[in-house]
């Protein structure tokens, strides 16, 4: 044999070998990346929704807020209509002023803005009536339960409510 073509044979062999060695390597950085990768993008993911319901908590704990005090002003409004007292109107209209400004701050991060949107008017409404004794137990019924309603809305849409029971709405 000739010594040039032992030494081609040679040259091709110590290529190929390079090339094994470096698909083999490359081979391993995947194998070690890839787990990371995959760690990475779940991390990612996972943070991203973690964000996003926080911002939903945080936007129903803000609007459940004065939602509750609107609610015990018209149950104190309410009974005080039963009993034939007077209803100061100011105080169920500065209620509603408060969850009507937490809404227009939202930007109806919880969803609701349609469903509030009935309780001002309901209360309105309620409040022109002036109605007395068992009549006022029937004309605060609506309002109140829009309340009621629009509460048990933003526990199911928020999920601030930890209840295994409630199932989550869209």
């Amino acid at each position: 044999m000739n010594g040039n073509s032992r030494t081609r044979r040679e040259v091709r062999r110590r290529r190929a070998r390079g090339r094994a060695v470096f698909a083999m390597s490359v081979a391993a950085l995947l194998a070690l990346l890839g787990p990371l990768g995959l760690m990475f993008a779940q991390f990612w993911s996972s943070t991203g929704e973690a964000a996003t319901f926080i911002a939903s908590e945080r936007g129903a704990v803000a609007y459940v807020r004065p939602l509750t005090k609107l609610l015990a002003t018209l149950v104190d409004a309410q009974s005080a209509a039963v009993r034939g007292s007077s209803v100061d109107p100011a105080t169920v209209r500065a209620a509603v002023a408060e969850v009507d400004g937490v809404d227009r701050q939202s930007g109806d991060s919880v969803r609701v803005r349609q469903r509030w949107s009935q309780v001002p008017e309901q209360v309105e409404s309620t409040l022109r009536r002036k109605a007395t004794g068992v009549e006022a137990l029937s004309a605060y019924a609506s309002p109140i339960a829009l309340a009621q309603a629009l509460l048990t809305d933003i526990g199911h849409r928020s999920q601030i409510v930890r209840d295994p029971g409630w199932t989550r709405t869209t």
